[in-house]
Order: structure tokens, then sequence, then C-alpha cells
């Protein structure tokens, strides 16, 4: 590889971090607006979209610690978003599923985000982003190789 190549990579690692950071950024602010966090955003879509998930499954999902999403889920526990109910085929496992009030807040959230990236990204087509997110799946199976 020569120095340009170099140059070229580091250009692609800065734009993923700002990029990363920038989306970050967005999502906090309209999860603060809804007065919940991102992980709790995240808790509540990866529960609507698998509901009866585990703790484990959740944590796995999320690229998380089981203690870490165990003081998430308390919380959306506390906040009445979401119920933990023993699994009727072995009484031993505790599952998580949404409430309604979860269900409301999780679909609030959703919207807001979408919105909020839809407005920013309006410049895009769908076959801009496709074609993005085919250059990104190409570069992460690159990457896992």
């Amino acid at each position: 590889m020569d120095q340009d190549e170099y140059v070229s990579i580091r250009r692609m690692l800065d734009s993923f971090r700002e990029i990363s950071q920038r989306l970050y950024q967005i999502m906090k602010e309209e999860a603060d607006k809804l007065d919940i966090t991102i992980m709790q955003t995240l808790v509540l879509a990866g529960l609507s979209r698998n509901p009866n998930s585990t703790l484990g499954d959740i944590a796995e999902e999320m690229h998380s610690s089981n203690s870490t999403m165990s003081g998430i889920v308390d919380r959306l526990v506390k906040a009445n978003y979401v119920i933990r109910e023993h699994a009727q085929s072995d009484r031993r496992l505790l599952t998580l599923r949404l409430t309604e009030e979860g269900e409301r807040k999780q679909k609030e959230a959703y919207r807001q985000i979408m919105h909020r990236l839809s407005t920013q990204l309006n410049d895009y087509t769908s076959e801009d982003l496709n074609h993005l997110i085919s250059a990104h799946d190409h570069l992460l199976k690159q990457l896992q190789s």
C-alpha cells in the first residue's frame, strides 16, 4: 500500500467516526425530548421486534453485558414501559415484553428519530441510501474476513 491509500483509509475512518458521533448526538437529542436514554430507546425497539425476549437476548442484541442491561431494564420496568414475566415453557426463565405505555413510547421515539433523520437526509434518494448500505455491507464483509 502506498501513502495515498493510507490517506484514503484515514479519511474513511474519520468519516465513520464523525457520522457515528453525529448520529449518536441526534438520537440523544430526540431521546432526551422523550425523557428516556438512547439505550432505553434501543431496548424498547428490540422488545417491539422480539417480544418475550430474555435479558440475555437483549444484552446480546445490544452488544452489552447482562449487568448493564439489567440496570436499563430495571429503569424501564420502574417507568412502566416493560413487564418481566415467567416464561410459560420454563417458569425459571424471565421474559420481557412492552406494556401498552412502552409500545406508545417506542413508537413515539421511532417516529421522532426517523422524522429527524429523514429531514436531515432529504437530499438522498432511496437509491443513494441503498448504494451506501451496499457499500457498507461490502466493507463489513471485507473487515470480517
